[in-house]
């Protein structure tokens, strides 16, 4: 099938992955079936046949999917810059034109700033500026083939922990648009909308289970915590009671951890592996915020040493808070 495409469109499907619908026949073949009777009259010594045929082109049936290609919500700080990813594809049997718009929805708790819709033709789910292709207008769609689209949003300040946003990504079939029609019932029939088929013909675009429009929501949730941490000497302490670090000096190490921002952040575990040239001194003199630890993995401190790692388990921790280690090492 030909189909004419206005001035603009993306014709995007050469470059994304093609896999089987199971679609049908194309829109615009043409199918002949010929059916034949065969006969001898009285009198003669073979048979005659005669034949009779019928053919005609495959209408376009226009149907699409639209789905969030997100593993769950997209967390995300704020301020923040964000990307939400859909898939576009393309279930009915005729290429399609479709045009993509993207928006926030009502009665969530944050709206975002909605930038430049990309499609992710390296399949990274990174928007590449120099690699992924900036949608200005329609993209176009063979049958089977099927688009990521991502999504450039701007998440606001001011915004608390477990906060959801939500954005809609709107696909519609340029047909229908063109023919003035919004979210026809399944089933109607716009005349010589198909294209030109095998025949030379126009053929019909029939209006699939989709009625020509599909919507779907990409959420963002705002964790507001952030966990950093920084990792300082105490003390070095030498055999000649100096501060040099010697083989043999105990070097007393400070991690100190911060939990910033609003809601909890959970398992949050610290852990200290040493090199080779340090081991764990004889006295390893752990403390957590100052009370004293074992270096006991068995109790139920939480705190540990097992080979050359320190844990400290923190469990879940409520922002803000601060936490700080201190142990003895001991250089070889």
């Amino acid at each position: 099938m030909q189909k004419l495409l206005p001035c603009g469109v993306f014709i995007v499907a050469g470059m994304l992955s093609m896999q089987s619908f199971a679609v049908g026949t194309s829109a615009g073949k043409t199918i002949q079936n010929t059916a034949s009777v065969t006969y001898r009259v009285s009198g003669a010594t073979s048979d005659s046949t005669a034949t009779a045929s019928y053919s005609f082109d495959v209408d376009e049936l226009i149907d699409f999917t639209v789905t969030s290609q997100d593993a769950g919500p997209v967390t995300s700080s704020a301020p923040d810059n964000q990307v939400l990813s859909f898939r576009v594809t393309n279930t009915g049997n005729g290429s399609e034109d479709f045009t993509v718009s993207a928006g926030n929805i009502t009665g969530d708790a944050f709206d975002v700033t909605v930038g430049n819709i990309y499609i992710d033709v390296d399949g990274d789910g990174v928007i590449n500026t120099a690699i992924d292709t900036l949608v200005t207008g329609p993209i176009t769609l063979a049958a089977d083939a099927n688009a990521t689209l991502l999504v450039e949003v701007t998440v606001p300040s001011g915004l608390s922990d477990g906060d959801n946003g939500q954005v809609n990504i709107s696909v519609t079939s340029k047909t229908i648009t063109d023919n003035g029609l919004s979210n026809p019932p399944a089933g109607t029939v716009i005349a010589g909308a198909g294209g030109t088929g095998q025949s030379g013909n126009l053929i019909a675009a029939v209006i699939g289970s989709t009625q020509g429009n599909e919507i779907a929501t990409g959420t963002l949730v705002i964790t507001a915590v952030a966990v950093n941490i920084t990792k300082s000497i105490a003390s070095i302490t030498d055999k000649f009671g100096g501060t040099k670090p010697l083989p043999g000096s105990i070097v007393r190490y400070q991690l100190d951890v911060a939990v910033t921002g609003s809601g909890s952040a959970t398992n949050v575990v610290i852990s200290d592996t040493l090199p080779s040239d340090l081991r764990f001194a004889d006295t390893p003199g752990i403390t957590l915020n100052g009370a004293a630890k074992t270096e006991n993995t068995a109790d139920s401190d939480g705190v540990g040493i097992s080979g050359t790692t320190l844990t400290v388990n923190l469990g879940t921790v409520i922002a803000p808070n601060t936490y700080s280690v201190q142990f003895n090492a001991q250089i070889k």
